[in-house]
């Protein structure tokens, strides 16, 4: 395996399991009328091996970098300025974590509508729409931060551990880092 394709599993690795992780925590914590009534170390597992998945999926199929590159050519952003970073990490943000919060809002939902009593009202137990609602909005707010916080760190030490200077450490910073997993790109100088 080349360099580039290493170092991007090993970011798309990183970052799918700490915002899987973070996300899954922060979604059980927020599901239901009481904060952290839904929190389980079964609800948070499920969710965080499903969001695992999906966000290794994603990170193969979407070309991060690349869209990244291209948008910040567009709009005349420079590799490394806090700026570029800002944008980036929204970027990634808005394409990782809608797909993660309705995947889990979907299992949270199926498994609360799960637990009506036979016999309840019809209409009983969680509405989806404002469940989804509430839930994207705090997981595009945490994962925003979560993002721009360990990306850099993991990139640092995801190129230091595979030898490779800090080239392009402000650019490319969504989860597929420096470059893209399936593609083999090395980091953006």
């Amino acid at each position: 395996m080349d360099k580039g394709k290493k170092i991007g599993l090993q970011m798309s690795l990183l970052m799918s399991v700490t915002l899987s992780l973070c996300l899954s925590f922060t979604g059980l914590l927020f599901a239901g009328d009481k904060i952290g009534e839904q929190l389980s170390l079964p609800a948070l597992l499920i969710n965080f091996a499903v969001s695992f998945v999906i966000s290794m999926i994603v990170s193969f199929l979407v070309p991060i970098n690349k869209v990244n590159s291209s948008l910040d050519r567009k709009i005349g952003l420079q590799p490394g300025k806090l700026g570029t970073r800002f944008f980036e990490t929204l970027i990634s943000d808005i394409i990782y974590t809608p797909i993660l919060t309705v995947a889990m809002v979907t299992i949270a939902y199926m498994h609360a509508k799960s637990e009506i009593p036979a016999g309840a009202p019809a209409g009983a137990g969680p509405k989806y729409g404002p469940m989804l609602g509430k839930s994207l909005i705090i997981s595009l707010l945490v994962a925003y931060v979560i993002i721009f916080i360990v990306m850099p760190l993991f990139l640092k030490l995801v190129m230091k551990k595979n030898g490779v200077g800090p080239m392009g450490l402000g650019a490319g910073m969504g989860p597929n880092a420096g470059m893209d997993p399936g593609e083999g790109h090395g980091p953006r100088g």
